[in-house]
């Protein structure tokens, strides 16, 4: 297994549709960045709403909220993908929280989870930010059903809240 690098990911973004829309400038020597979506979630204390991205959401500090990218990703059932934090945005104060492992087969919109892990100040999220970037890596077999068959966000066109109900 082996980490792609920018020709393969070009490569991979316009041959097999991976990473629509595709942008050179955000392609990295080994990754991609990714946009924020138009759309959040976020924990009040009446429960989770949704929030409008576009023209900015602050989030209080030590605060949660869930966002879509604004790309289509198609993940090839003989690749992985794993979403990492930018460091500028880790030295702005935010962390990727928890889930950044994309299967093989995955097609949707994927949805982040972030958190302001600053004590006294607001940080904003803007659609549009590139936060994170999207390591895709070669994988040496295939699985024998891939994402596309077993996973329960495949396909998502936005954010999507927890749709395990054994949680």
């Amino acid at each position: 297994m082996s980490t792609l690098v920018d020709h393969q990911i070009r490569n991979l973004a316009r041959s097999a549709d991976a990473i629509q829309p595709y942008s050179e400038e955000q392609l990295n020597p080994a990754s991609y960045n990714l946009r924020i979506g138009t759309k959040g979630i976020i924990e009040t204390p009446r429960g989770r709403r949704t929030v409008d991205l576009t023209n900015g959401f602050k989030v209080v500090p030590g605060g949660w909220i869930l966002t879509d990218v604004e790309e289509l990703i198609s993940i090839p059932s003989d690749v992985e993908a794993q979403v990492i934090l930018r460091s500028s945005a880790a030295r702005r104060g935010w962390d990727h929280a928890l889930a950044g492992y994309v299967d093989p087969g995955y097609e949707g919109r994927l949805t982040l989870e972030f958190v302001n892990c600053l004590k006294y100040e607001h940080l904003t999220i803007q659609t549009g930010m590139q936060m994170v970037q999207l390591k895709l890596s070669g994988l040496d077999a295939l699985p024998e059903r891939d994402y596309s068959l077993t996973g329960r966000y495949s396909g998502a066109t936005e954010v999507e809240d927890c749709k395990d109900s054994t949680l």
